[in-house]
């Protein structure tokens, strides 16, 4: 049987387990709403080179990656 100092121990490294899985949880959605921000770059992106596909102009492209 556990005695009350060995309880509100347990209750203290639940709580502070608690804390850390809670700030891993908000930097988690955070990073993935920004992921979804450049997924939304991207495709404003193709949508424009498909217009302008369709509507026979010239399309230059230029990558900054800094592959050579």
């Amino acid at each position: 049987m556990m005695d009350l100092n060995n309880k509100n121990k347990l209750f203290v490294l639940s709580y502070k387990g608690m804390k850390i899985l809670f700030a891993f949880a908000i930097l988690s959605i955070s990073f993935s709403q920004r992921l979804d921000s450049h997924q939304s770059t991207i495709s404003q992106l193709k949508l424009a080179v498909e217009n302008a596909s369709r509507n026979g102009q010239v399309v230059w492209a230029e990558e900054f990656s800094g592959l050579t």
